[in-house]
């Protein structure tokens, strides 16, 4: 019985943090260019039960002892391109990511709501600045446009390329705050992918999905709680009740 208590108690937690993942995802609908996360869950390690016969002890299956949440997987789908007109929007069409300078490193988002600041670098909102083949890139007043392969043309002349990277395994990446990424895996160039001028990456989550898969985990978390009481009053059963002197 104390064993399905903590299953029961395992269950609740997996599904609080299942929970607070996609309350997280619902809360980045209008995030441009969000990754949705998704938890992967995995069982405690299992109990050999056994059964004793006059041969000997025979294996007869295994029991879990509850669940709990692996990891957290990064969905790369591409989102939906909303047009804006802003030639300092971009939008990536395709697996890949640009780079930007943090004072932390290098690190990579497909978040192209850009913008030129007082020296006239391109940067990112929060001021990190966008990476090209000669470093930062500056962008000069006149006629500024993207090309697919994510040349930078002012006025038909084209100034710099935006570094296009995309990763060999996905899994590498992880979120560092701002819709940015940084990878342990060495990035390669990106290939498949093109750069829309004047457009935006919307996020990448199903919000009917989202809550549909909300209300399942809180169900589950509801019946996982049931379980929990049902099993904490039949242990009080047995302390107070069986072993009692009539």
């Amino acid at each position: 019985m104390i064993r399905g208590f903590y299953a029961a108690v395992s269950g609740m937690v997996a599904n609080f943090a299942r929970a607070q993942t996609i309350s997280n995802n619902l809360a980045n609908l209008g995030t441009v260019g969000y990754k949705e996360d998704v938890n992967s869950f995995r069982s405690f390690r299992s109990m050999l039960l056994n059964r004793l016969t006059p041969a000997g002890i025979q294996p007869i299956g295994q029991l879990s002892n509850g669940a709990e949440i692996s990891r957290s997987i990064l969905k790369l789908d591409q989102g939906s391109l909303r047009e804006t007109g802003n030639p300092l929007d971009i939008a990536i069409d395709g697996p890949g990511f640009f780079a930007v300078q943090t004072p932390g490193g290098v690190s990579y988002t497909r978040t192209g709501h850009l913008y030129r600041d007082q020296q006239n670098n391109l940067v990112t909102g929060d001021g990190a600045a966008v990476l090209g083949q000669n470093g930062p890139m500056v962008v000069p007043n006149g006629d500024v446009r993207f090309t697919p392969d994510g040349s930078l043309q002012v006025n038909g002349v084209v100034l710099d390329q935006l570094q296009l990277v995309q990763f060999a395994n996905p899994d590498s990446l992880r979120k560092q705050g701002a819709n940015r990424f940084q990878a342990t895996d060495a990035p390669i160039a990106a290939t498949d992918t093109q750069v829309r001028s004047g457009f935006l990456e919307e996020s990448n989550v199903d919000p009917t999905k989202a809550m549909v898969d909300l209300m399942m985990v809180q169900r589950a978390y509801d019946a996982s709680q049931m379980l929990t009481q049902l099993a904490d009053g039949t242990l009080r059963s047995a302390a107070n009740e069986v072993g009692r002197v009539g």
